[in-house]
């Protein structure tokens, strides 16, 4: 936005020429004026525009003219770009406000929007553990106050997801006057047919049956990816953590890598080799481990991060892996000393 030169209060000095004037100035000798020219309101400015006439008559185009008696040819002068950065900030949120001012309660496609707590929303983020390295999806963004805080507090990216045209256009209006527009995009859309698929935190406050349509799609993302919910659970999948205040709850889910079958861990100096069968239900995991079958002890399951261990020779013989697809990197410790072991899965349970 562009504004007419004022006084110049701080060198104590006079009024300063109003901008029309000085671009004569630069032109050359044109003649006394008739009239000290109209101030040019810093609104009206960006589209003001100087006309010269070959009857020399200047004219400027916003609020008032200047007259003179020069002779000179058809011109056109436009202005030059004297930007006020304070008038180059960010609306403030009742300025968002003005044409479209959201109500807790008002419907919306699947559900009706009721904004989470302030308190809630840092909870919630905190709950996933959120960093600057991350990028939050937040479906069912309303007025983005989920996402807006993952950038804010967190240092995130983020992104929301909206079906409420004038919601969305609010929320990014809201994302512009908080001064995190670099950061947060929100996208007028429907979570059913958005791609979220890159996010590595997804962030809902669904009904439990919206939960349940988005959970298959949700366990294809890459595992580790994490899913905080607002009040609402997922069904038969059990959260990996949760937090519950007066403020309301917060459940957690960690996208588990998918483990069942049948793996071969092979040593990578070719010394040694056994199969170890996993069946799995979401992050739990149980198994056997060599020709006898032989139950494992433990195993756990945390997005891709694998551990196993299994009895051998009145000791535990523990495996810590990384999940890749159909291969697992894993070190195997035994007897205090630890080989570095690749598996491949042969054969789904």
């Amino acid at each position: 936005m562009y504004r007419p030169l004022a006084h110049d209060r701080k060198h104590g000095g006079g009024p300063a020429l109003p901008l029309i004037g000085l671009l004569l100035m630069t032109m050359g000798p044109l003649g006394a004026l008739a009239q000290p020219p109209a101030e040019i309101s810093a609104q009206a400015l960006p589209q003001a525009s100087v006309q010269m006439s070959a009857h020399g008559s200047v004219q400027g185009s916003a609020h008032g003219s200047v007259q003179g008696s020069a002779q000179a040819p058809s011109q056109t002068i436009t202005p030059p770009s004297y930007i006020d950065p304070a008038l180059e900030r960010a609306p403030d949120r009742a300025a968002c406000e003005r044409n479209f001012t959201p109500r807790s309660g008002q419907p919306g496609k699947d559900v009706i929007w009721v904004p989470t707590s302030d308190q809630l929303v840092t909870r919630m983020l905190k709950l996933a553990s959120v960093s600057p390295q991350d990028l939050v999806y937040d479906l069912g963004a309303g007025d983005g106050k989920i996402a807006i805080a993952a950038a804010r507090e967190f240092g995130a990216r983020a992104v929301g997801v909206e079906y409420n045209p004038e919601m969305a256009r609010l929320a990014q209006c809201y994302a512009e006057a908080e001064g995190v527009a670099d950061r947060v995009r929100i996208i007028h859309g429907d979570i059913f047919e958005t791609d979220f698929s890159s996010a590595s935190v997804v962030t809902l406050y669904l009904l439990p049956e919206l939960n349940l349509r988005l959970r298959p799609t949700i366990l294809k993302m890459k595992p580790g990816t994490r899913i905080v919910s607002h009040s609402f659970m997922m069904d038969d999948w059990e959260p990996d953590d949760r937090s519950v205040t007066q403020d309301g709850q917060a459940y957690m889910w960690i996208v588990p890598a998918d483990v069942a079958g049948t793996w071969l861990f092979q040593r990578k100096d070719g010394r040694e080799r056994f199969e170890i069968h996993l069946e799995q239900t979401f992050q739990y995991i149980k198994g056997t481990v060599g020709r006898r079958s032989s139950a494992l002890r433990e195993a756990s399951l945390s997005g891709d991060r694998l551990q196993l261990a299994f009895g051998e020779r009145m000791k535990f013989t523990r495996i810590s892996g990384q999940v890749r697809g159909e291969r697992i990197e894993a070190k195997l410790t035994r007897r205090g000393s630890t080989f570095d072991y690749t598996a491949t899965r042969h054969a789904r349970n």
